[in-house]
C-alpha cells in the first residue's frame, strides 16, 4: 500500500518542473520507510513541459504518473491527481515549490490522526519567484491550528482541521 501520493499539478512550466521533482525524491528517499508515488498533472501546457516530464519520467526511481488534463484549471488538474492517486495520503504541491528534504518524514511525524480523519497541513514556504504574491509565503517557523473555515492567510499554513 501507498502512504503518501505526491500530487504535483503544473501548466507551462516546463523549465522548473523538474526541480520541484527532484526535491520530491529527495523527501522520499530521506523517508526510506515510506511507499510514496508521484502523480503530476500536465494541465493542458503549451509549452515544453512533457519533454521534460518524459527525460525525468526515464531517469527517476520513484513510483510515479503521468496524468493529462486538457482542461485548463488547477481544480481540474487536483481532481485528475487525486483521482489517480493511490496513497493513504495526498500531498499537493504547486510545481513551483522545493520540498525540504526531511519533509516527507516530518509529515509522517507531525499528524497522528484516526484513519478516518481529514487535515490540511502546510510549512514554511520561502520566496522563490518574485513574481508570487506575498500572501502566498510563510516565513515563520511556528506551527498554529486552525478550525474549519479560517483562512490562514500570511499568519500560517500549517493547520489541522478540528
Amino acid at each position: 500500500m501507498i502512504d503518501v501520493s505526491f500530487v504535483v499539478c503544473t501548466r507551462d512550466r516546463g523549465s522548473r518542473i523538474t526541480d520541484t521533482l527532484k526535491s520530491i525524491e529527495r523527501a522520499i528517499e530521506y523517508c526510506p520507510d515510506t511507499a510514496c508515488e508521484i502523480v503530476i498533472v500536465n494541465n493542458a501546457s503549451t509549452d515544453d513541459t512533457d519533454k521534460h516530464l518524459i527525460i525525468w519520467s526515464k531517469k527517476t526511481r520513484v513510483n510515479h504518473h503521468i496524468v493529462f488534463e486538457a482542461r485548463p484549471g488547477v481544480c481540474r488538474a487536483r481532481n485528475a491527481g487525486a483521482h489517480k492517486s493511490t496513497g493513504r495520503n495526498i500531498v499537493f504541491t504547486d510545481d513551483d515549490c522545493i520540498l525540504a528534504r526531511d519533509y516527507c518524514r516530518n509529515l509522517l511525524g507531525a499528524h497522528e490522526l484516526p484513519n478516518d480523519s481529514a487535515y490540511l497541513r502546510g510549512g514554511r514556504v520561502e520566496l522563490g519567484d518574485e513574481n508570487d504574491l506575498p500572501i502566498t509565503v510563510k516565513t515563520s517557523k511556528d506551527a498554529s491550528r486552525l478550525k474549519r473555515g479560517e483562512f490562514p492567510g500570511d499568519s500560517s499554513m500549517a493547520a489541522t482541521w478540528s
